[in-house]
């Protein structure tokens, strides 16, 4: 495991114990965090437009039939999504976002990677650190609800599958996570919605 990897390893296990204590009202927190994950996505989607200018050389550039088997996928039918329980769709929100907060990191290493490193590495590092503080959200609400945390998971898969042989790829591999992330956002903003009116 290179440096890089050891590096996302420590940060991930810090998430793990550093979650915040209890929120005093979950509809606050929930609130809080609703507000959080509308300012990650209005930064992903500049962050978007962004790359695709820079990296893949054409700001059009539009493709949902690539995808990257590591992501998280934000499909669930609508009776799936209704009927699930509150601690069961923190869960796998806290889970998803861990898995995207590290393909972000991989993506930021390798731009601070490249000959000339460009503006999106400073995005990328704001848009890691609010998805890190999205996750310790998370991690609070799931513990008010007397509900256990999930262990970080094992990123050493996640780690290996966005390398690739050449550029070209890499950067479309780039384009896939941060258009995969902009999509599981607005799942995510509807989750925070439904639980704010609950409580």
């Amino acid at each position: 495991m290179n440096i890089a990897a050891v590096i996302l390893f420590l940060s991930l296990a810090t998430l793990s114990t550093a979650a915040p204590s209890a929120p005093r009202g979950l509809q606050a927190a929930f609130l809080k965090s609703a507000a959080l994950s509308r300012k990650i996505l209005r930064d992903v989607q500049a962050l978007i437009t962004q790359y695709k200018e820079v990296r893949i050389g054409m700001p059009s550039f539009e493709d949902h039939t690539l995808l990257l088997s590591s992501l998280p996928s934000s499909q669930m039918s609508y009776t799936y999504w209704v009927d699930m329980q509150d601690e069961e769709r923190l869960k796998l929100n806290c889970k998803d976002l861990q898995a995207f907060w590290v393909h972000v990191e991989i993506k930021r290493f390798h731009e601070l990677s490249q000959p000339s490193v460009s503006t999106l590495v400073h995005s990328m590092e704001a848009m890691s650190l609010d998805l890190r503080d999205l996750i310790s959200q998370l991690r609070g609400q799931i513990q008010a609800l007397n509900s256990t945390v999930l262990d970080a998971p094992d990123i050493s898969h996640s780690l290996r599958t966005p390398s690739c042989e050449s550029d070209w790829l890499s950067n479309v591999q780039g384009y896939i996570i941060f258009r995969d992330l902009e999509i599981y956002l607005h799942k995510i903003i509807r989750d925070f919605i439904l639980l704010q009116n609950k409580y």
